[in-house]
């Protein structure tokens, strides 16, 4: 029996309501002041609310909020930096 299995139901620190996924492309592009564009369309797993950090580029080691999203496309609360053709990892928090 895993400890997930025996104590997870009653400890919040087992509940997660998404995995934690990521996706590393060049194709993303940031345009300032709140955009992120994927040119393949690879962002419809993310959701509205969700946390997302940025590894690469000039906005690495950020963490942003996701506002509203379509699948090519991401708008972000906070402001981000523009770039390109830089391959960015974007990871999924929450």
């Amino acid at each position: 029996m895993q400890v997930g299995d025996r104590i997870g139901r009653r400890h919040s620190r087992f509940h997660t309501t998404e995995p934690f996924f990521s996706i590393t492309s060049a194709a993303l592009q940031f345009t300032s002041p709140h955009t992120i564009r994927d040119k393949g369309a690879g962002l419809g797993a993310f959701d509205v609310g969700n946390k997302i950090g940025i590894k690469g580029g000039p906005n690495n080691a950020r963490i942003l909020t996701i506002k509203n999203k379509n699948p090519s496309e991401l708008l972000v609360d906070e402001t981000v930096a523009d770039s390109s053709d830089e391959v960015v990892t974007v990871i999924n928090f929450s």
